[in-house]
């Protein structure tokens, strides 16, 4: 199984945030990371789930999101 692994520069990008951000989220072992050596690499899908994981919904759109979960799920069967 082929590992999705991507270096700081593609994850600002990815993340649409500063490089130095990352550095500091990677010195405070606030995100997921994995050091080779002396280089960082962030496996894609974990970055997503921990972006997932910190996502918050408020709670009025929390009452829609699962309503539409729920609808979306009825419709499927």
């Amino acid at each position: 199984m082929k590992q999705n692994y991507i270096d700081i520069i593609e994850l600002s990008k990815y993340l649409s945030i500063k490089k130095s951000t990352i550095y500091d989220l990677v010195y405070k072992k606030s995100i997921p990371y994995i050091k080779i050596g002396r280089l960082l690499r962030f496996n894609r899908e974990t970055i997503d789930q921990w972006i997932k994981q910190r996502t918050h919904i408020p709670f009025g759109l929390k009452i829609c999101y699962n309503s539409a979960t729920v609808e979306g799920e009825e419709a499927r069967k």
